[in-house]
């Protein structure tokens, strides 16, 4: 329910979660980000745990989405998502602070599945 339309154009292309999350999460980013980007995301991470994994994520896949929804094909965007964007100007700062602007909602998520687990 977040982002649905990159997320819609990520299923059409063949492109599923797990071709490019573990990438991104192994590394806590620095397979998907260039350094400084990774030292600003730092701080939400360790200050909110997986909430801040998973805002810092849908931060990130907010800021690339026009790339990623002008690209075509599965290789295409696993490339961009996975390589390209280690090389792009990617302003941490501005990524930092849109993760925080997520967390509220991931948070609230967060809650939601737990509520239906209980």
């Amino acid at each position: 329910r977040h982002l649905p339309s990159l997320w819609a154009h990520l299923l059409k292309s063949g492109v599923e979660p797990l071709s490019y999350l573990p990438n991104g999460w192994l590394s806590l980013f620095g397979k998907w980000l260039p350094l400084p980007a990774v030292m600003e995301v730092t701080d939400v991470i360790l200050e909110c745990g997986i909430c801040g994994v998973l805002a810092v994520t849908l931060a990130f896949f907010q800021m690339q989405q026009t790339r990623l929804l002008s690209a075509r094909g599965m290789e295409e965007i696993l490339e961009l998502i996975n390589q390209d964007s280690r090389t792009s100007p990617l302003d941490g700062e501005l990524l930092a602070e849109c993760a925080r602007r997520w967390l509220p909602r991931v948070e609230e998520a967060m809650q939601a599945r737990m509520a239906e687990r209980s």
